[in-house]
């Protein structure tokens, strides 16, 4: 498939999550990106409470640290903040207090994720509503990875009737998440349920395989 110039899902900031270890590796991302024709890369490093805690101040200053490092090797991509923020009931209010980061740090969208368990959570609309309160657009990623939305279209339906967006992985069109998840998220595609596109890209090897 043909993609744009933005990868709208990456963990390219260094030490910070289960991405790159080193700004070598971040690096070698960025060159990697390059060249399958990206020049922005939005940086989801992940936030879940009590697990891997990345506000926005400490988003924003490794933002910053690592387009300086890509500046100085010319590689012709520009890092933006961001961030993967695992769903919760306490996350509209950390939103509400800009304590999270939003994509591109805009305050419009934020990329969240739900835990990929069997069951849908019994929170999920109620949180989701709450965010859209604070007029913030909740993005949704992989949503072709959750077990409980895989079966079920009309929740896509009902979320896409209610202004919900979605983010689909590059790489489960590549069937790196099964043949399910592979159909699904075709599927999603043609029926204009997708809005934005990302690598999830942890390391140089995530855009090799693109």
């Amino acid at each position: 498939m043909m993609w744009g110039d933005t990868d709208w899902h990456c963990h390219i900031l260094p030490g910070v999550d289960d991405g790159p270890k080193s700004y070598h590796e971040s690096l070698a991302m960025a060159r990697a990106a390059a060249q399958l024709g990206f020049t922005k890369i939005v940086a989801t490093p992940h936030f879940e409470e009590g697990v891997c805690e990345n506000y926005r101040e400490i988003i924003l200053t490794e933002v910053d640290f690592l387009n300086d490092a890509i500046r100085n090797a010319r590689i012709p991509v520009t890092v933006y903040p961001g961030s993967e923020i695992m769903l919760s009931p306490t996350i509209p209010q950390l939103l509400k207090e800009r304590k999270l980061m939003t994509l591109m740090d805009k305050g419009t969208h934020v990329l969240v994720e739900f835990p990929l368990s069997q069951c849908r959570p019994l929170w999920a609309t109620q949180v989701l509503d709450q965010i859209k309160l604070l007029g913030i657009m909740p993005v949704v990623a992989h949503p072709e990875r959750y077990y409980w939305l895989q079966d079920d279209m009309g929740s896509f339906k009902r979320y896409g009737s209610t202004s919900i967006m979605f983010q689909g992985n590059f790489s489960s069109i590549r069937g790196k998440y099964g043949n399910k998840a592979k159909k699904l998220i075709i599927s999603l595609d043609n029926q204009g349920f997708i809005d934005y596109w990302g690598s999830d890209a942890h390391s140089e090897r995530g855009y090799k395989l693109l």
